[in-house]
């Protein structure tokens, strides 16, 4: 079992933002969609910076056991999967960074960890995994630039077939506001503030089998915009993370 590699960028800027259409296979694609692990409010930790967001890790007890997860888990954990995206963006990583010391960071060989290791300096360690993200219908996530050791974050979307949530995808600001420290628009007034003097740029749909991705920078603004679809309705998708522990 594998996974395309045809990356088309979106906006090939500081932003770097991509895709990759039919990234999985398709009848395994289905699987997951049709299948998503349980999105009770009683078997997820509520997390993120709002009630709004829910979130399932890929080794929680409703994942394990189902055979079409452990696919997915042998796609993403692979070595090939880490040395495809870490090789591909090894320079554009460096080279969207605004900070020159981190730009040289960034540019030191790439070791894969398997967990939190802070130790060393020959090399960027880096540690991946990935979650199920559950929001409820109008829930958002509110503007930020992600942890400042994030080096990489993908996003799979699983729409639903029985609504139209095509426009429940992520957006991205143009903003010339520096976060540093990734602090998140949770003040109603900064975030209208935000949102008055900055424009979205782009804003991924809400597609089948595609995969999303972008670079993590101080200028890297994104969100999830509130849309209203069914009382019903849970916006899914599965993120992949890709982080510096040193």
């Amino acid at each position: 079992m594998t996974f395309s590699k045809k990356i088309e960028f979106i906006l090939d800027t500081d932003k770097k933002i991509f895709k990759i259409e039919n990234f999985l296979n398709q009848e395994l694609y289905k699987n997951i969609q049709n299948n998503f692990p349980i999105t009770t409010d009683d078997k997820i930790k509520l997390q993120g910076y709002s009630n709004d967001k829910s979130v399932l890790l890929r080794d929680a007890p409703e994942v394990q056991g189902k055979e079409y997860l452990k696919e997915l888990d042998n796609i993403i954990l692979s070595d090939e999967f880490f040395k495809f995206f870490t090789n591909f963006f090894f320079y554009k990583a460096s080279f969207v960074q605004n900070n020159y010391k981190r730009m040289l960071k960034y540019l030191r060989p790439i070791k894969r960890v398997y967990k939190k290791d802070k130790h060393g300096i020959v090399n960027s360690k880096i540690f991946l995994n990935y979650e199920y993200s559950f929001i409820k219908n109008n829930g958002q996530i509110v503007p930020h630039v992600d942890a400042l050791r994030k080096y990489q974050s993908l996003m799979l979307y699983f729409p639903d077939p029985k609504f139209d949530d095509s426009n429940y995808g992520t957006s991205f600001w143009q903003s010339e506001v520096m976060n540093w420290d990734n602090e998140h628009l949770l003040n109603k007034e900064d975030m209208r503030n935000f949102k008055n003097n900055n424009n979205i740029i782009y804003q991924t749909p809400f597609k089948e089998n595609c995969l999303y991705g972008f670079l993590r920078n101080d200028y890297s603004w994104h969100s999830v915009e509130p849309n209203d679809i069914d009382k019903e309705y849970i916006r899914r998708s599965i993120n992949i993370n890709f982080y510096y522990t040193n």
